[in-house]
């Protein structure tokens, strides 16, 4: 496997928003760089694998429910330097809109916890960089939205690694 620490190129990684009940799906990190923090599921894409079919299988690698993925509703450049400036981490990440199918939620090695977050409740969460306001932008800090958010939302997160 490639060293994702300092790494020679960037990484694609995948992300789910996968609301249910007035839930979001989110996960623990328990992995450098957010480690500690709360984000949306995901993970990296595989060589010959779609992103479609990469965000479907992080999810239930990380959680255990299966998901269908819908469209994509971000792209995120997510760039980590180190204290000298150097970069510690940089991932190309593209969100999807998903929907929840089946299973029961579980998180695996890769995710410290996983929990259905009550849409109100999120903003009260230690959250990784960025993500409160994409929430925002999507509508869901203030209900369900319903459906997919209608365009795709560019942004640059990350900053010094913790």
């Amino acid at each position: 496997m490639t060293e994702r620490c300092y790494p020679a190129h960037p990484f694609v990684g995948v992300g789910a928003v996968v609301v249910r009940e007035e839930k979001l799906l989110l996960v623990r990190r328990s992995k450098p760089p957010a480690l500690g923090l709360w984000s949306l599921p995901g993970g990296a894409q595989e060589t010959g694998e779609t992103l479609t079919r990469a965000i479907e299988r992080e999810v239930y690698e990380e959680c255990g429910i299966t998901i269908a993925a819908g469209p994509p509703i971000a792209v995120l450049d997510s760039i980590y330097t180190d204290s000298s400036g150097r970069i510690q981490y940089h991932y190309v990440l593209i969100d999807f809109w998903a929907d929840y199918r089946w299973g029961d939620l579980r998180p695996a090695d890769d995710a410290a916890a996983a929990d259905w977050v009550p849409l109100a409740a999120i903003a009260s969460y230690p959250l990784t960089g960025g993500l409160k306001e994409l929430l925002g932008d999507w509508g869901l800090l203030h209900g369900v939205p319903s459906g997919p958010p209608d365009k795709t939302l560019y942004r640059t997160i990350g900053g010094q690694a913790l």
